[in-house]
């Protein structure tokens, strides 16, 4: 199996994907449906809902602050935990744990998000 044959199924794959995503959006659109037809108010009202928090300075600092580095750190700690013995030995570089004083920062931003997905 050589590359081109590779080639020839990533159109087949980007298709699937493109499929996936219709079909979830089908059924994401299907509970604003009231009797057969699109409650248009219901629409507007959760669009409102969620230009007021993209507009909330609040929020946008949070996620600035908190979540962003927060899921930055995760992500490097796993990546330094999985990939470690395939780094080269030059790179000596190690991501370091937080200091016990904000140890709770992980958690209080896993509790954010589920409270704000419960919001919704």
């Amino acid at each position: 199996m050589g590359i081109l044959d590779i080639l020839n199924i990533v159109p087949s794959l980007i298709d699937l994907g493109k499929t996936w995503i219709n079909k979830k959006e089908d059924t994401a659109l299907e509970k604003y449906k009231v009797d057969g037809t699109f409650d248009i108010t219901l629409i507007q009202a959760r669009a409102a809902v969620a230009a007021a928090r993209a507009a909330d300075t609040v929020d946008r600092w949070g996620r600035r602050l908190f979540i962003y580095p927060s899921g930055i750190w995760y992500a490097l700690v796993v990546y330094d935990s999985c990939f470690r013995m395939v780094l080269p030995e030059w790179a000596t570089w190690r991501v370091l744990a937080l200091p016990p004083q904000l140890d709770y920062i992980p958690y209080a931003v896993i509790g954010y998000l589920l409270l704000s997905v419960a919001k919704r």
